[in-house]
Formats: C-alpha cells, structure tokens, sequence
C-alpha cells in the first residue's frame, strides 16, 4: 500500500494594513518611512513649520477619528489666553473635515455628571481618562509656554485604547496675534502626520 502525505494547509493570511494613503505598511523604502527629509530637522523661523517628531498614525479610510481636546496647560500666560489657544486648536480640528470633535460645552457637561474635575489634569494618565469618559479614540492635550517674549505651542495625540502618544507637534511665533494661525498650523500639522 502507498502511503501519501497529507497536504498542509495553510492558514489564511490577515488582511494587510493600510495607511490612510491606501499604500501597505511593510511595502514602503526605509527612506519613505524616515518621519523628517533632508533639511525639516533644522530649527524653522517661520510660523507653522511644524517638524514631524513622531510616529505615523494609522486611521480607517472610510471614517472619521472621534477626538476631544483637553485644556492645554498655562506656562507664563493667562487662563485667558491659553483657554483661546485651546479653542482655536479645537475650531481648527473641526474645520480640517477630518475629526468628529467633542466641543467644549458638551465636554465640559459630560464630565460634570460623571464628577470629574478637569482643572489641574496635565498627567498623560488624566488625559487618557478623559477620554475614556466621553467615549473618543483618540485625546489632543498641549500646553502653551510665554518665555523670553516668544509664544511655544507643543501639541500631542494620545491614543484612549492604548494609553500611548502616537504623534507630537511644536510651534512657535514671537507674536500674540499669531497664535491663531499657530494653533490652526499645527492642527494643518497633525493632518499631513496622518495622510502620510
């Protein structure tokens, strides 16, 4: 009797990941995945040459990220001023048409009827709490720095799931009158992070 050997099968492979390009990840060159090109490293004068200083975001095609902002942290400014900056941040989420954005009224009342006080939440653990709460993906915290008459802006984006930052923008402008076009610069910023 002759005895054959069963054929192996082979499990099913997943489906591949995609960027929000369309293009796989594992295809891409080494020069393609390198988050800064020549010359981005440099230290930019302009407003909103915002350098890429992290990794690349992965986000479904066919929908829009849920995402809230918390207050950004006040270094040198007044709670006046940083309360705009973080508003101006927010409007600008909303206007690039690529995040559903928690406004600020329904935020501030979803975390009052579960008792949480926003005020003094500056830890990457509060942040991802707050996220938790209002049932979002993905959570932007920042804070605001007046030093030496130059305005600093540093803006992250925090996956809820994972507790990880999965991408940081800086900018900054010497003026006041600026700082809208900062904060919609980085918001433009955070954008080209995530069509990469």
């Amino acid at each position: 009797m002759e005895l054959r050997a069963a054929k192996r099968k082979e499990p099913p492979h997943p489906a591949p990941l995609r960027r929000a390009s369309g293009t796989e990840l594992g295809t891409e060159s080494p020069a393609a995945l390198s988050p800064l090109k020549r010359g981005e490293g440099k230290k930019q004068a302009e407003i909103g040459e915002v350098p890429a200083t992290s990794g690349v975001i992965l986000v479904p095609k066919d929908r829009k990220l849920q995402v809230a902002v918390t207050d950004f942290e006040s270094r040198g400014l007044s709670d006046i001023e940083t309360g705009a900056v973080t508003d101006f941040f927010r409007s600008a989420l909303v206007n690039t048409n690529a995040f559903v954005v928690v406004d600020r009224n329904n935020m501030e009342k979803i975390l009052t009827e579960q008792k949480f006080q926003q005020t003094g939440c500056t830890t990457q653990e509060c942040a991802v709490q707050i996220g938790k709460i209002l049932n979002v993906e993905k959570i932007f915290t920042g804070s605001t720095t007046l030093m030496s008459g130059v305005y600093y802006l540093n803006v992250k984006i925090i996956d809820v799931a994972t507790s990880q930052v999965q991408a940081v923008q800086d900018a900054e402008t010497k003026s006041v009158h600026d700082l809208k076009k900062t904060a919609e610069r980085l918001a433009q910023g955070f954008i080209q992070r995530l069509s990469k």
